[in-house]
């Protein structure tokens, strides 16, 4: 049971590895697309619950984001995009959501990024891959747990 349990966990972790490897790879070539200039349609602060079976306090927590929807033109051809980076990752903390918000305001011109073969695919910060330290530690943990438990068959 423990070798199954390993081999489990170590495979989880090498899946997400590779899963940052390529938002990596993608990040690094978005950031050489072509770029546009483009105009903030509307920018918003979503709120999402956790279900409150996962707080101990049996107050749901609370995970912020933002909703920032953008217009911008490629060779006449208007198109319309509401990804900001390449993983756009909620947060606990509302005043990082805010300072999204707030730069990307309405009406604000910015800088699109998009795909030169397919440009309804764009972002605004291309480089940025959001809140990856949660998934980072999750990966470490798995490798952890799979060192731990298979100690003595390593």
């Amino acid at each position: 049971m423990k070798r199954i349990f390993s081999w489990i966990a170590a495979a989880s972790a090498l899946l997400v590895l590779f899963w940052i490897c390529g938002l990596l790879m993608e990040s690094k070539e978005a950031s050489q697309w072509p770029r546009t200039q483009g105009t903030v349609i509307s920018s918003s602060l979503t709120i999402d619950h956790l279900p409150s079976f996962l707080n101990w306090k049996k107050d749901p927590w609370r995970m912020y984001g933002t909703r920032v929807v953008y217009q911008y033109y490629v060779a006449f051809t208007p198109y319309v995009s509401d990804r900001v980076a390449i993983h756009d990752s909620n947060t606990l903390f509302v005043k990082t959501a805010l300072g999204i918000m707030n730069k990307y305001r309405w009406h604000r011109e910015v800088t699109v990024y998009y795909n030169p073969a397919a440009p309804r695919q764009a972002y605004l910060e291309p480089w940025n891959l959001g809140d990856l330290f949660g998934i980072v530690l999750t990966a470490v943990l798995l490798v952890g747990i799979c060192l731990v438990i298979c100690r003595d068959t390593f």
